[in-house]
């Protein structure tokens, strides 16, 4: 790969969000055929980012280039070092791959993690990324394609390992204000399982448990600090994106979110994949159902619970899957905040919590605590409620919160 110019560095006060971009001086990109919106391999040592390209003359001046703090902090780059610029190459079997795939053709293991290193890695274009996703709609994948794109995302990024039972939850989504997973993250490690928790963010409604979550504590933090965090609190509650973690799944959502829709298909592989990434060996799977839910019918949900459970079997885990009802919004606050306000509420026992919502984290953390053998039936079921009565559950958000 040949150097198009050398700059040094220039580091700006300003988050572009969750695209990794370089700012180059207008005028020296086209002198060198760079356009906006382009990607680029910006190379400092030994190592290659591939970014994508914005341009200014404000900003930056000839040899130089302009990081914004989403680069400079998740690469741990400084001022004034310099950089070579070349042109990114997409990996020609990828986009081999991508065609036998867009041709009906059924892809071998190594194709598959050959196209999901080339998104994870930046180096897919949105189009070809978006091309890729949308193949779920229009061909149907066997339980062995789901199994191999879920291993593949998973082992193209960051993988995490911890010791003994590691639990995780995950709700599919699609009914506002069924935030049951920061109920029930405090809830369950309070009784000792190791939870360490991540997420995505909201696809088809006003806020997902990242926005939530980043209502109280940060989401961000490295593979490093998740380890610290899991070994304090026995739990994190973290945004996937914040790392290299099943890094194609984040790229694939985010050409998915203009439509807001996923394939049923590619919602297994991303959830499983990074289930696999982060070590869990025990998974709840919720799956709300209803009319205006992501999966609006019991035929739907049946198809993904035995695909759920397919796929974790597969990747080592013990999964557990739970169809519930989705006929109306959970709670009484749509939207971050007031969803946040929700938890506080059922965590501190609050006169005003809403029983429809603390009732189903209840449920659904039995069936977790029934999943790793802590307990069965009804004992299951006491025994959670008993920690949101005791204020168990709280004071253990409370040390959460202090520690991200």
């Amino acid at each position: 790969m040949q150097d198009v110019f050398h700059a040094k560095t220039k580091l700006l006060d300003y988050v572009d969000g969750e695209e990794l971009v370089i700012i180059i001086n207008e005028e020296q990109a086209w002198d060198h055929g760079i356009s906006a919106m382009d990607k680029v391999v910006m190379k400092y040592k030994d190592t290659d980012y591939v970014l994508d390209v914005s341009l200014s003359n404000k900003l930056v001046k000839r040899n130089e280039v302009g990081l914004s703090e989403d680069v400079y902090k998740k690469y741990n780059l400084g001022a004034d070092v310099i950089v070579s610029i070349s042109f990114t190459q997409t990996n020609g079997k990828a986009i081999d791959a991508l065609k036998k795939a867009l041709g009906g053709k059924k892809l071998n293991y190594e194709e598959t993690k050959t196209i999901m290193d080339d998104i994870g890695h930046n180096r897919f274009t949105d189009i070809l990324t978006t091309y890729y996703g949308a193949i779920g709609f229009f061909k149907k994948a066997s339980d062995k394609e789901l199994f191999e794109m879920a291993k593949a995302m998973g082992e193209t990024g960051e993988m995490l390992h911890f010791d003994g039972v590691v639990a995780d939850k995950h709700c599919m989504g699609g009914v506002p204000g069924n935030e049951t997973t920061m109920i029930m993250i405090p809830l369950l490690t309070s009784l000792g399982i190791k939870m360490p928790k991540t997420f995505s963010k909201a696809i088809t409604t006003p806020a997902a448990t990242g926005e939530c979550v980043n209502v109280l504590m940060d989401i961000s933090f490295s593979k490093k600090q998740i380890e610290n965090l899991v070994k304090k609190n026995n739990c994190c509650l973290v945004w996937g994106g914040g790392l290299s973690l099943a890094p194609a799944d984040e790229k694939l959502i985010k050409v998915a979110y203009p439509l807001s829709m996923q394939s049923y298909s590619r919602t297994v592989v991303s959830i499983m994949a990074k289930k696999y990434a982060m070590g869990i060996n025990h998974s709840l799977i919720d799956i709300p159902m209803g009319p205006t839910a992501k999966v609006p019918d019991m035929k739907t949900a049946k198809w993904l619970k035995k695909r759920y459970e397919y796929v974790g079997k597969k990747l080592g885990m013990k999964v557990h899957v739970e169809i519930t009802k989705a006929d109306q919004p959970i709670g009484a606050g749509i939207g971050a905040v007031l969803q946040v306000r929700e938890v506080l509420r059922v965590l501190q026992q609050h006169e005003l919590r809403p029983m429809d919502l603390q009732n189903k984290a209840v449920y659904l953390a039995s069936k977790i605590i029934e999943l790793v053998g802590l307990a069965k039936g009804k004992k299951a079921y006491e025994l959670a409620f008993n920690q949101l009565k005791s204020g168990a559950a709280w004071k253990k958000m409370q040390e959460i919160i202090k520690a991200q």
